[in-house]
């Protein structure tokens, strides 16, 4: 070998060295870029997971809420409708009472709501065709001092109850119209008996 030839191997050989000294190193740095990114890999990994595990917790309560909250409504609505229906069959068993006691409550309550003057008495259709003889009397006989009621011939559209005119002032005291007014009274009374 000359000695341009050995010049030329001892640097190929240099070159290779350093070569494989530079694969070595490159090897060493992807190894620890590899195992830099798997660790920040499996960081997120663990957060995503962590943060999927509290959104499941959070979407378990509100469902758990809702479906609390669909109940609440559905037995408030059960209750209202309990309520509405007991409401309305009170009103019937009103309209339904023997003709004798009908009249005498009508009575009761033209004397109760009746206001001092001269005023008119108006009835629905069924109660003037059923009406009691001297039913105007007996009106008037129970108001207070200073009031007085004449029956209008004329009906009213009303399920029931009275309606009292002086003037152009009208006061409905139908049944409906009364248990209109207390309603809240009733419901509470009727929420008392029903859901005690």
């Amino acid at each position: 070998m000359t000695g341009l030839e050995k010049i030329i191997a001892s640097i190929l050989e240099e070159a290779r060295m350093e070569a494989q000294a530079c694969i070595e190193e490159a090897k060493v740095e992807a190894e620890r870029i590899l195992a830099e990114e798997n660790a920040k890999s499996y960081a997120l990994c663990a957060k995503t997971t962590e943060s999927a595990k509290q959104q499941v917790i959070d979407i378990e309560r509100a469902c758990a809420s809702a479906v609390q909250l669909s109940r609440r409504k559905g037995l408030l609505e059960e209750k209202q409708a309990l309520l509405t229906q007991t409401l309305e069959q009170a009103l019937e068993r009103l309209y339904a009472m023997p003709e004798d006691v009908y009249f005498g409550l009508l009575v009761k309550m033209t004397a109760a709501f009746a206001e001092p003057g001269e005023g008119e008495l108006l009835l629905n259709e069924r109660d003037l065709s059923r009406l009691p003889k001297d039913f105007e009397k007996s009106v008037n006989m129970a108001l207070k001092e200073n009031c007085k009621l004449r029956l209008s011939e004329q009906a009213r559209p009303m399920e029931g109850g009275i309606v009292l005119k002086y003037g152009d002032v009208e006061q409905n005291c139908s049944f409906r119209a009364i248990f209109t007014s207390r309603l809240d009274e009733m419901s509470d009374r009727a929420r008392g008996i029903l859901f005690s």
